[in-house]
């Protein structure tokens, strides 16, 4: 999964250009959930490869999964405040 995570901002790289792609990340609306993407990416490998729980394993892909969304919805307009409310209604049911 994680893997794959890569490859897909190896290849939004390759389209906008690897500085163009480091300047939306670090975008200081996308700043936390890039952050909270990349530290995720790398703690998920870090407890792979050291044979960590993989309950801890599933834990940092949920988080990532979280993460990528996130930093997804904050290139959609109003696509974050749009999932917060929707969330929020169904949290209060």
């Amino acid at each position: 999964y994680t893997l794959g995570n890569l490859l897909s901002l190896g290849s939004t790289a390759f389209i906008v250009g690897p500085w163009k792609q480091v300047q939306n990340m670090f975008n200081p609306n996308r700043l936390v959930a890039s952050l909270v993407y990349i530290g995720a990416m790398i703690l998920t490998l870090v407890a792979a490869f050291r044979n960590v729980s993989g309950l801890i394993v599933l834990l940092l892909i949920l988080v990532q999964f979280g993460a990528l969304i996130w930093y997804v919805l904050s290139y959609i307009p109003f696509g974050r405040q749009l999932v917060g409310s929707a969330v929020s209604k169904i949290l209060r049911l």
